[in-house]
């Protein structure tokens, strides 16, 4: 088979390589390409056939080249193959070195990746914990709620409770001091007309019947209101006598009196003091 040996400048601009994979490359020689080209095995077609034949050598690095003109073989020179090479171990080298990059990127951004979910995710649970205890607060406070406002109903019905209580209090202390004034005002009313009756009864002999006529006003009163007015106090005769004069012990003032009286109602001594005597039994 006839072929053209054409001659292969490899720093030329028209030589161009592009490097896909380690296996798959594409040559550019002037404005013909092949794929997949094993090295040292640049043949032209077979419909360019020209001067020489291209015949391949047993060592596989070097290619023989046939002249027509004598038919013997000459070899390629040997540095264009090197550089052949030598490309392809830097194109194969660059590739290696950018699967390298491409690789550490990749894990440098899948440590970023894990790094921020972590910190996501802790974010997320501090989150979580807070609503946690916000949501536990939160039912707290409700129960709380809850007994304060049972509390305060039960606060209301024991004011509203006491409250009517004491009115009826009030209402049956009002009834029970007006009836002791109303008693106070007619046992008044009956010593006023005690009074004047023994002052009618009086005679005209003089003082010397003063005890006389004393004895017969008290007579006239215990006639008439039926209690015996010595057993009553001698400034209100409304009560009995609970409280001891000094110094003279008298027994003739009620409790309620007492603060009211400087002298003993019986000899007009001068009270230094009283003592309550209690008579019930």
């Amino acid at each position: 088979m006839a072929v053209e040996a054409q001659q292969l400048h490899l720093f030329s601009t028209q030589l161009l390589l592009k490097s896909t994979t380690t296996t798959s490359r594409e040559y550019f020689i002037g404005n013909q390409y092949m794929y997949n080209a094993p090295m040292g095995a640049f043949v032209d077609s077979p419909a360019a056939a020209g001067t020489g034949y291209v015949v391949p050598s047993e060592s596989g690095l070097t290619t023989d080249v046939v002249n027509p003109a004598n038919g013997v073989p000459r070899k390629r020179p040997r540095g264009n193959l090197e550089q052949m090479v030598d490309i392809e171990r830097l194109i194969v080298q660059h590739d290696e070195k950018v699967r390298a990059e491409v690789m550490e990127k990749r894990r440098f951004a899948k440590k970023i990746m894990e790094a921020v979910e972590e910190r996501v995710s802790k974010r997320l649970r501090a989150k979580d914990e807070e609503i946690e205890q916000v949501s536990k607060l939160n039912w707290a406070m409700e129960e709380k709620l809850k007994r304060l406002v049972t509390e305060n109903q039960v606060w209301r019905y024991l004011a509203q409770t006491n409250e009517a209580a004491a009115n009826a209090i009030r209402t049956s202390l009002e009834q029970v001091l007006a009836e002791q004034l109303v008693r106070v005002k007619e046992k008044q009313d009956i010593l006023a007309s005690a009074a004047a009756a023994a002052d009618d009864a009086e005679s005209c002999c003089g003082d010397n019947f003063h005890d006389d006529r004393k004895d017969e006003a008290d007579a006239a009163v215990t006639t008439t209101l039926g209690v015996d007015r010595r057993k009553l106090c001698r400034r209100c005769s409304a009560d009995e006598p609970s409280v001891l004069l000094m110094p003279c012990h008298h027994l003739c003032l009620c409790a309620t009196c007492v603060p009211w009286t400087n002298a003993c109602p019986i000899c007009n001594c001068c009270k230094t003091g009283s003592v309550y005597v209690n008579l019930s039994q």
